[in-house]
């Protein structure tokens, strides 16, 4: 097996409030092969639904601007990017839904991973973000 490591997300909780598994994103530090094969509809299963539209609107609408000529690039050289940044752009895209990076975690696989997160957790080797009137 490959070791790989990830950065665990989490949405702040309210004050008091059990962290649950929905909680927690782990994101892969990686490339993707199926970001860059199927980029848009890769985009739409991360729910990062206004990537997928602008991923949407270049390929379909990017030749208008070139008069069709080079279209082929531009759809290559945007598949490249998003096989090389997709999970990078996925970081992005939690953070503007408000989640915080806690830090990086690794593992075998992503369960294991997950399992080394949440024992470290527990142990309080992360900082769990909340909001609320105990907060500060």
């Amino acid at each position: 097996m490959e070791y790989r490591t990830y950065t665990a997300h989490m949405r702040p909780l309210p004050w008091g409030a059990e962290v649950s598994a929905h909680d927690v994103v782990l994101v892969p530090e990686k490339g993707s092969f199926w970001a860059f094969l199927f980029g848009p509809f890769w985009a739409l299963y991360h729910r990062m639904w206004g990537l997928a539209a602008v991923l949407l609107l270049i390929i379909f609408g990017g030749g208008a601007f070139t008069g069709f000529q080079h279209q082929d690039v531009i759809v290559l050289a945007l598949a490249i990017f998003l096989g090389l940044e997709g999970f990078h752009l996925k970081r992005w895209s939690l953070s503007l839904k408000g989640y915080v990076e806690l830090g990086v975690v690794g593992g075998d696989d992503e369960d294991m991973a997950a399992e080394r997160f949440y024992r470290l957790l527990q142990r309080g080797q992360f900082n769990i973000p909340r909001f609320g009137p105990e907060a500060s």
